[in-house]
C-alpha cells in the first residue's frame, strides 16, 4: 500500500459531515476537505426539474421539513443538549476542520482542485452531474445511506426504517465510475435501531458507523494485492428522496408508513460490478 494516501472529501456543512471529517482527519492528517457550494442561479434549473416532476406542493412539503429540522437543531443547541450527544461523545472540531476546508463553485473548479489525488471521498454528492464522474480521474468513492442498491439516498435509513424493513437499514461504500451507472460495492453494514427512531437519530447512527469504518476501508482499497476477473449484472439502483413534512409528521405520529409516497424514490438502472 502506498505509505502516504492523498486522500480528498467532498463534503457539506452539516454535523454530521463534521463527524466524517473529524475521523478521517486523525487517520489521514493531511486529507483535502472541499465544499461544493453552487450558486444560486445553478439551483434554477434544479428546482424547476424537481417541480415538474413531482410538483409544487412535494417540493414545498420539502422545503418546510429541512425549516422543521432546522428549528429542532437550533432548540437543542440553545439547551446545549444537540442530538448527536446522545449517540457519541465525540464534539467535532467544526471551526477547526473549517479552516482546512476549500470551497468550489464549479464543477470545473472542483476536478481542478481533487487532481493528483488518490480517491476522493464522496460525502455529498447529489449536486454533481454525470459529466463530473466522466471527466474526473480520481477513482470515486461514495458513503451511500442506506444499503445499495434497493436502499440509495441521503434519507435512505428513514424509508427502510419507517417501511418496517429495519434489516434494510444500513450504510453503503460503494465505487463510482466514469460510467455514472456503473458502481461496485466495496462494504456494507447494518444499522441496529431502537422503536423511537426518527430522521436525525438514523442518520446519526449512520455516520457514526460509517466514521468507524471508513478510515479502515480507504486503506484496504489501496492494499489490494491483485484484482480479481469481474462480471457484470444488470440492476435497479432506487434512490430515496427526503419525505414532505406532512409524511413526516404522519411517520413521528404513527411511527410506520405503510405505502410509499410516489415521490419518495426513483428507479434508475446500473451494472453492478462483482467478482466472479
Amino acid at each position: 500500500m502506498k505509505e502516504n494516501l492523498n486522500i480528498g472529501i467532498i463534503t457539506g456543512k452539516k454535523l454530521t459531515d463534521a463527524l466524517l471529517c473529524e475521523a478521517l482527519t486523525k487517520k489521514f492528517p493531511n486529507i483535502k476537505i472541499v465544499q461544493y457550494k453552487i450558486p444560486f442561479n445553478m439551483w434554477i434549473p434544479w428546482i424547476w426539474k424537481r417541480i415538474i416532476k413531482m410538483g409544487c406542493i412535494v417540493l414545498c412539503g420539502h422545503i418546510f421539513l429541512s425549516i422543521y429540522l432546522r428549528i429542532q437543531r437550533k432548540i437543542e443547541l440553545f439547551h446545549k443538549k444537540p442530538l448527536w450527544l446522545k449517540y457519541t461523545n465525540v464534539t467535532p472540531a467544526w471551526k477547526e476542520l473549517n479552516k482546512k476546508k476549500e470551497i468550489c463553485l464549479s464543477e470545473k473548479a472542483l476536478i481542478k482542485k481533487i487532481r493528483g489525488l488518490d480517491v476522493i471521498i464522496l460525502a455529498d454528492s447529489f449536486r454533481l452531474s454525470h459529466k463530473f464522474f466522466r471527466k474526473t480521474k480520481v477513482p470515486c468513492l461514495q458513503l451511500v445511506w442506506g444499503l445499495a442498491p434497493s436502499y440509495m439516498g441521503d434519507s435512505a435509513g428513514f424509508w427502510a426504517f419507517a417501511s418496517h424493513n429495519k434489516q434494510h437499514v444500513g450504510i453503503s461504500i460503494i465505487e463510482r465510475f466514469a460510467q455514472f451507472n456503473k458502481i461496485r460495492i466495496i462494504k456494507q453494514r447494518i444499522i441496529e435501531t431502537g422503536h423511537q427512531e426518527d430522521l436525525r437519530s438514523i442518520k446519526i447512527k449512520q455516520v457514526i458507523k460509517m466514521a468507524e469504518i471508513l478510515p479502515e476501508i480507504i486503506e484496504r482499497y489501496f492494499n489490494k494485492e491483485t484484482v480479481p476477473r469481474q462480471q457484470t449484472t444488470e440492476i435497479i439502483c432506487r434512490i430515496f428522496q427526503a419525505p414532505t413534512l406532512s409524511t413526516y409528521l404522519h411517520f413521528l405520529k404513527f411511527r410506520k408508513i405503510n405505502t410509499l409516497p410516489h415521490y419518495s424514490y426513483n428507479d434508475i438502472p446500473c451494472t453492478l460490478i462483482t467478482a466472479k
